[in-house]
């Protein structure tokens, strides 16, 4: 058993290695070659499930320092995938929306996505399948709770 639990620690440690060198280098997403931070993804993923949501709003639903949600918004909003609106609720208030180039690149990253699932799942039973949700709900529970993780649902 022992084994395992190295195994599975050293998988998980490669995991993260290549996930942050990854953001590090830029994730290419779509034709224009352009590169992407993991922030830049959350953002129009979050952007795309909540359209219209405030700058506000997003800063505290990703529970991430203004700065850098800030200059990500600003490189976004500069290859012109968002645009900021004024609310008309609160002319204070300013709401970020996807736009066209926004809105296909949103629906490109949720292909990709579905894709990637689709292709770590494809061959899996159901067992197997319910066995890495219980292990990964587990690994986001630990998060919260013993690491003072807060959790993040945008969906």
């Amino acid at each position: 058993m022992a084994n395992l639990y190295d195994d599975i620690e050293r998988i998980l440690d490669k995991i993260l290695m290549r996930m942050l060198s990854a953001d590090r280098r830029g994730i290419k997403i779509n034709k224009k070659n352009e590169k992407f931070g993991f922030i830049d993804v959350i953002i129009l993923r979050v952007v795309g499930q909540l359209d219209g949501v405030s700058v506000f709003d997003l800063i505290y639903t990703l529970d991430m320092d203004r700065g850098i949600v800030s200059t990500a918004i600003g490189k976004l909003i500069k290859n012109n995938y968002l645009i900021k609106e004024r609310s008309e609720q609160d002319g204070r208030v300013q709401n970020l929306k996807l736009t066209d180039d926004g809105k296909e690149l949103y629906e490109l990253i949720q292909k990709k996505e579905t894709e990637l699932i689709n292709f770590v799942l494809h061959d899996l039973t159901s067992n197997e399948q319910k066995a890495i949700l219980k292990f990964l709900s587990r690994i986001r529970q630990t998060m919260v709770s013993k690491y003072d993780i807060e959790k993040i649902d945008y969906k």
